[in-house]
C-alpha cells in the first residue's frame, strides 16, 4: 500500500515534465503503479460485501445464541439446516465464533 503522500509526489513530478519511467524510478514504483494512480487517483474502489447462504439465517443464530449462550455449533446447524440452509458447517461454525467473542468483548468492563 502506498501513501498518499507517494501520489502526490509522482503527481508533481509528472507536472513538471518528467515521463512515467522517471517518476517510477525516482520513488522506486513499477511504472504500471504510476499509470494506475493516474487512473485512480482517489485509490482503489471498495469492494461490495459478498452476500453468503448463512445471510438470511444469521438473525436465527443471533437469537439462539441470546437465549441459550451455551448452546453447541452443531445444534445450531442442524436448526438453521431445518430452516432451509443448504450452506457448509464451517461457515456456520466460524459465524458463531465470531457473536461468541463479539458478546464476550461488549461483557467484559474494565
Amino acid at each position: 500500500m502506498y501513501s498518499l503522500s507517494s501520489r502526490l509526489k509522482a503527481k508533481f513530478l509528472l507536472e513538471e515534465g518528467l515521463s512515467k519511467s522517471a517518476v517510477a524510478r525516482i520513488l522506486g514504483v513499477n511504472r504500471r503503479t504510476i499509470s494506475r494512480w493516474l487512473t485512480e487517483p482517489n485509490g482503489p474502489k471498495k469492494r461490495k460485501r459478498r452476500t453468503h447462504k448463512l445471510d438470511p439465517y444469521k438473525a436465527t443464530v443471533r437469537q439462539r445464541l441470546c437465549c441459550d449462550p451455551t448452546i453447541s455449533v452443531a445444534r445450531l446447524f442442524e436448526i438453521v439446516r431445518a430452516d432451509g440452509y443448504d450452506g457448509s458447517y464451517s461457515r456456520v461454525r466460524d459465524y458463531v465464533r465470531q457473536v461468541r467473542k463479539r458478546s464476550l468483548d461488549s461483557s467484559i468492563s474494565w
